[in-house]
């Protein structure tokens, strides 16, 4: 991932996240279409509640790093 402007990042809806994901684990070349989707399975999401679309953030570090904290202070807050 290499785009770091929210808004050229791809929209995608859960089942879109599941096919992704399911794909990923059943492919042969997983690297090539992880790169191409930025996506990979995980265990997770065969929990019926795990929506990852709906409940994904940021932690901390990369809030730091990335420069998010400043954009927020500055720009939602007005400081």
């Amino acid at each position: 991932i290499e785009e770091f402007d929210p808004s050229k990042w791809p929209r995608r809806s859960h089942s879109e996240h599941i096919k992704y994901a399911n794909e990923w684990r059943n492919a042969a070349h997983q690297a090539r279409l992880a790169k191409k989707n930025g996506i990979r399975y995980t265990p997770l999401l065969r929990l019926l509640y795990w929506k990852i679309v709906h409940y994904i953030l940021i932690e901390p570090m990369h809030c730091l790093d990335l420069g998010l904290a400043e954009h927020h202070v500055r720009e939602l807050l007005g400081i």
